[in-house]
């Protein structure tokens, strides 16, 4: 009866034994068989700076305005559509996914040269930004781009929209931004780095 005991005893030891057993088996054999993926594969390069450049005396007064047009830029930088779509203003249909990688994979720099504050006709306030857009001169014909974009502020948020012609016009030339209203109603204010 003694050995009775002791086998029924030792049943569930062995039983345990040989599941720690294969266990221990399966670790090591999981770890003798992986393929070691860093042997012999090139190191990535470190990422590169930043590819923003966005000087004090270009910036809004608003922070907010500020912080959406980096945030803005880096989800095109990173390539994100669907993020891109959702900083869009809901009045005018995006570019399409296709456009929208075709442009975003050249680009070496952004550079924001001014924000300016705006008033449509209505007495709407929207921004306009100028920025200048280097791409790598391999893959396009004229690696240099002027661009203007607007802000305009959709339920209480700052949404990207295509400029209208007139604000493009304003924008672009060196004499435009002297606070008065043009002929197409819309009023400018000075630069954002030229105001009090």
């Amino acid at each position: 009866m003694t050995v009775a005991l002791w086998q029924k005893r030792a049943r569930p030891l062995d039983h345990w034994r040989r599941r720690a057993f294969v266990a221990a088996a399966a670790v090591l054999a999981t770890v003798a068989c992986r393929r070691d993926d860093t042997a012999g594969a090139t190191p990535s390069p470190s990422p590169r700076p930043e590819p923003i450049v966005f000087r004090q005396e270009a910036r809004a007064e608003d922070p907010a305005v500020n912080d959406f047009v980096i945030h803005a830029i880096r989800t095109c930088i990173a390539g994100d559509y669907p993020a891109f779509r959702l900083l869009w203003s809901a009045r005018q249909e995006p570019l399409s996914e296709a456009e929208f990688r075709r442009g975003w994979r050249a680009v070496e720099k952004v550079t924001i040269h001014e924000i300016r504050k705006m008033k449509t006709p209505e007495g709407e306030v929207f921004y306009a930004v100028r920025g200048e857009v280097d791409l790598n001169p391999s893959e396009v014909p004229h690696p240099n781009r002027n661009v203007v974009l607007v802000l305009v502020e959709e339920n209480g948020r700052w949404r990207l929209a295509t400029a209208p012609r007139q604000v493009r016009a304003a924008m672009l030339p060196k004499e435009a931004g002297t606070g008065d209203a043009d002929s197409t109603g819309i009023t400018t204010s000075a630069p954002a780095g030229d105001q009090p």
